[in-house]
């Protein structure tokens, strides 16, 4: 059964040429491969310092590059395509060097492998950083009688099979919400990605040209929890209608239009000004770390001092919850709030068995000016997971053309390098948004969980919804070996 390798370096951007290891296998010309010996990817430990939850990431093993050995003949018709054929091994090294080196500005060399031809198996492709040719001891003495040279040694460094081209986009396993959605959000996904945490990915943020866009897009927070890692309850955060949880203190449910679900919860501190539980809910944060928001506003000429405090179990059982840092809450417009990252059931007595287990959590607040009827409204508490995330800000996706049909791409499916900016219809990079960033996509169901809005300053608002939003989450498998493992 035939057998196709093959391998493509770039000149310049749009020009490619071929490396054909097995064109000469059966002719009188070219390069045939006598052995190839295909290595294992090395494993190297890295830590993943997550600026987002605040604290050092736990130490994953990931997969590096593979060095193969391939022994190969080389053969000519003439002493000059000999020598033609032997020299497109070394171009390969070189232009694979200099891409790899200057990864924004060269095409990446790449490999294509058909096990069983191209009529039988899958087709597999793999980045080519180094390719090192070594001739064999006699080779000077012996190639002038046959045009040929046996036993030629050809080291080549490349990166993990990949189930795609690398001029190809990515298009499997897409997951993906289109439609007026809310801007405070989640998505469901039963997509199984293939690979393993070395998956490549690409994340989508768009608005479609239909329609006017009712709500501009300057931030946008993604979380990703999958099911390997969260269990039966990695589709059960995001958000919490503050009105329908646990009301405490001087609180109640109150109508109001501008809020996401029509009403609020409503805090006057009418009988007491100092710190107290105004919201909370016990039995509901699914195991792991993630990262809190709340939409709060005040009214004029007041403000309040606003904590979330959590824990495995809720205070009502008597646990002893942990408090985050304080933020004020001064304006009387609604605004997202960062109240810091809950650890849930992470203390080396996690008793998951499918992972379900769930924490409380509980919303404090105190007056800090004002009286009288000055109040406190909470629209709604998000819960983000932080297994994976992006965060960008500056998009500058607005409700009118142009840029209303802008998108913005964040993914590492091209040059394997992180790469985040907007983009216009003409894939032109209009903007370099400000990214932070951890994706490590993990095989199986995931689900994908998103605050976008409107920024000014340091703070934003996710408030109405965004007319045909599109978010999509592609990822691209890799594999150890050249099967689907």
């Amino acid at each position: 059964m035939t057998h196709t390798l093959k391998a493509y370096y770039y000149t310049d951007p749009v020009t490619s040429v071929t490396v054909d290891f097995m064109g000469a296998v059966t002719g009188s010309t070219g390069i045939a491969v006598d052995s190839y010996q295909m290595g294992i990817p090395g494993v190297e430990q890295a830590r993943n310092n997550s600026l987002y939850s605040d604290s050092p990431r736990p130490v994953y093993s990931k997969h590096g590059t593979v060095t193969d050995t391939l022994t190969v003949t080389v053969r000519g018709s003439t002493n000059t395509v000999l020598y033609t054929n032997l020299h497109l091994l070394a171009k390969l090294g070189e232009y694979a060097r200099q891409a790899s080196q200057n990864i924004f500005d060269m095409q990446t060399a790449y490999f294509e492998l058909k096990p069983g031809g191209s009529a039988a198996g899958e087709v597999l492709y793999a980045p080519i950083y180094d390719c090192r040719v070594e001739l064999p001891q006699d080779w000077a003495g012996t190639q002038d009688a046959t045009v040929t040279i046996e036993d030629v040694t050809v080291t080549i460094e490349r990166g993990i099979w990949r189930s795609i081209n690398l001029r190809e986009t990515p298009e499997t396993n897409a997951e993906s919400v289109s439609g007026s959605a809310a801007a405070a959000s989640k998505l469901a996904s039963s997509a199984n990605i293939g690979g393993d945490t070395t998956a490549l990915y690409r994340v989508s943020v768009y608005q479609t040209s239909s329609g006017t866009p009712d709500a501009a897009i300057d931030r946008v927070i993604i979380g990703y929890r999958s099911k390997a890692r969260g269990g039966v309850g990695y589709n059960s955060l995001g958000i919490r209608e503050a009105e329908s949880q646990t009301l405490g203190t001087d609180t109640s449910s109150a109508a109001d239009a501008t809020a996401s679900g029509g009403n609020v919860a409503k805090c006057t501190f009418a009988t007491v000004t100092t710190d107290a539980t105004r919201v909370s809910r016990a039995g509901d944060v699914a195991n792991g770390v993630h990262r809190v928001f709340a939409r709060m506003k005040v009214d004029t000429s007041s403000s309040a001092s606003v904590y979330l405090k959590y824990q495995d179990a809720s205070s009502a059982s008597g646990a002893s919850l942990i408090s985050n840092t304080a933020v004020t809450v001064s304006s009387t417009s609604w605004l997202v709030y960062d109240l810091g990252v809950v650890r849930v059931f992470q203390d080396g007595t996690l008793a998951t068995g499918g992972g379900g287990v769930y924490g409380a959590w509980e919303l404090s607040a105190s007056r800090l000016t004002g009286s009288g009827t000055n109040a406190l409204y909470v629209d709604w508490v998000f819960i983000m997971p932080t297994e994976g995330y992006l965060t960008a800000s500056g998009c500058g996706i607005l409700t009118t053309s142009p840029t209303k049909t802008n998108t913005l791409y964040f993914d590492n499916c091209w040059t394997e390098a992180l790469v985040c900016g907007v983009f216009n219809t003409s894939d032109a990079r209009v903007s370099a948004a400000q990214c932070t960033a951890s994706l490590a996509p993990m095989p199986g169901p995931f689900e994908l969980y998103w605050l976008i809005g409107q920024e000014s300053a340091s703070v934003f608002d996710v408030g109405g919804t965004i007319n045909d939003l599109n978010i999509t989450f592609q990822t691209v498998p890799r594999f150890i070996m050249p099967s689907l493992v």
